[in-house]
């Protein structure tokens, strides 16, 4: 059952076929560095060098025909390059080269899938900020 007077924190995965929601919200999660392996779908990330996101905790957490969609936005001082690693294979909207982190910061989204046959990949969409 769900109460409309306390919080519900589910620790278990659950399984909604048609949910209606008026507002979505996330725990987003901070973090400071040049390598992380995200473990929550939305975070906020200052880089402070050639930044690695490694995507071993998402990619486990799938099982076949599933998938899940993370959001990152990534700060820096200054110009860094982006690598992206254990995501299955990765495809761009856009160019690969639009992965480049800049100064002004980048806006990340990335589709992963597991399909039916067992294949992992990780539709990536960069957006440079002004």
């Amino acid at each position: 059952g769900v109460s409309t007077s306390t919080q519900n924190v589910w620790t278990a995965q659950q399984s909604f076929d048609l949910a209606l929601l008026g507002v979505e919200k996330y725990k987003t999660t901070y973090a400071n560095g040049n390598s992380v392996k995200p473990s929550s779908v939305t975070a906020v990330y200052n880089a402070t060098g050639s930044f690695t996101l490694d995507l071993t905790n998402f990619s486990s957490l799938l099982s076949i025909g599933q998938s899940l969609v993370f959001t990152a936005y990534i700060k820096a001082n200054a110009d860094y390059p982006l690598t992206i690693t254990n995501g299955g294979t990765l495809k761009y909207t856009g160019n690969s080269s639009d992965l480049a982190i800049t100064s002004a910061g980048l806006l990340l989204n990335i589709f992963i899938t597991l399909d039916n046959s067992g294949n992992k990949t990780s539709i990536v969409q960069a957006s440079k900020l002004s």
